[in-house]
Order: C-alpha cells, then structure tokens, then sequence
C-alpha cells in the first residue's frame, strides 16, 4: 500500500547466499542496517535493537509478530511493544489494509517516543550514544582496576 523499495537489512550472522536464493525479488544487505534506517520512511521490524536507531529517528515503526517464530523471539519482539505499543502484525492472519488507517496509528504511536528515548536510550543528549559508551566503559575499567 506504500508502494516503497524495500530492503532487507539481514543480521550479520545470517547466510546471505541463502537469503538471497530464496528471497530473490527483495534487495538484501548486510552490515548496512544503520544506513538504510536513516534512509527509510518506514521500518519493518521483528526482534530487533536495530528498532532503537528507528525509535530515535522517529521513524514510522511496524513489527512483525508471530507466534511461530517461537518462544524466545516472541518474548523478544514484544519487549519493545510493551512500551511503545508499534503498529504490529502477526504475519500468520491476514488482513485487509487501510493505508489512512495506518498512517493515523502511526502518528499518535510517534508521539511516544519521545520519552522512550528520554526514559530508556538517551542519558545525555549533549553527548552521541557512541561516545556515552565508551565513557561507561571508561568508568567500568577504572573503577575496575582499584
């Protein structure tokens, strides 16, 4: 319904070969994922912390659910949703899309963002969320090595 390119960010462990033969209509990358986020209108998720760089960039989010994908991935892509309550859909039912529909949820569900990120991500917005790890590591060390 959005009529958009997609392009499957695979996981870095992922057999790309594989991904590609079976997938072979969908461009598929890898080690590329924080490109394309940045890129995108739309991210389309399931169990994934690449979700926080979208969260961040106030992307417009869908998750994908299944119960099929079994139990540690099930509880895994719900963790997100638990706060952010994404746009979601079990890939096992079918459904009838309304883009205005979507589009609607999409809004109020970007509103909450915000302080996701401030509660949950960002501990100090002066400062990149790459230099605030190597800061907490810096600290972990030293504190570490008294």
């Amino acid at each position: 319904i959005y009529k958009m390119k997609i392009i499957i960010c695979a996981h870095p462990f992922s057999n790309i070969t594989y991904l590609k033969k079976k997938l072979k209509n969908f461009k598929i990358e890898k080690y590329k994922t924080e490109k394309y986020i940045s890129k995108s209108e739309l991210v389309i998720f399931h169990q994934s912390s690449a979700v926080i760089q979208a969260i961040c960039e106030k992307k417009k989010i869908i998750n994908l659910l299944s119960r099929d994908m079994g139990e540690f991935l099930s509880y895994r892509n719900e963790i997100y949703n638990k706060y952010l309550n994404f746009v979601k859909f079990d890939i096992t039912k079918k459904y009838k899309l309304n883009k205005n529909e979507i589009d609607k949820k999409f809004k109020s569900k970007i509103n909450n963002y915000s302080n996701y990120i401030k509660n949950n991500i960002i501990s100090n917005k002066n400062v990149s969320h790459n230099d605030q790890i190597i800061i907490e590591i810096k600290k972990y060390f030293n504190n570490f090595k008294k």
